[in-house]
C-alpha cells in the first residue's frame, strides 16, 4: 500500500507560498509517504489530469488511485490526519 501526496502550487500565489513551511516540515517529519510539488504552471497537462481548479490543492494518490484532495492553506495537523485516514 503507497501513499503519495502531491502539492498543486503557482510561484505567484500567496496561500500556496504560506503552505510551503508546513509542506516542508510534513517532507521532514514523514518518511513512509511520497512527496511531490508540482507548479501548475510547469505541469498544466498534470494540473488537468488531476482534476485541480484551484491553488494550493493537495491530492492524496493511495495505490495509483485519487483517494481525496485538499484545497486551500492546510495544518500540518489536518493534512497528517489525513495522511493516517487513508495508510
Amino acid at each position: 500500500m503507497s501513499l503519495k501526496l502531491i502539492k498543486f502550487s503557482a510561484i505567484w500565489c500567496p496561500p500556496c507560498r504560506a503552505l510551503q513551511p508546513v509542506w516542508e516540515q510534513l517532507v521532514d517529519e514523514i518518511h513512509d509517504v511520497e512527496f511531490e510539488a508540482v507548479d501548475v504552471d510547469n505541469e498544466p497537462k498534470l494540473a488537468k489530469q488531476y482534476k485541480v481548479s484551484a491553488v494550493p490543492t493537495i491530492v492524496f494518490v493511495k495505490n495509483g488511485k485519487v483517494a481525496d484532495s485538499m484545497v486551500g492553506i492546510r495544518s500540518a495537523a489536518d493534512i497528517k490526519a489525513k495522511i493516517e485516514e487513508l495508510k
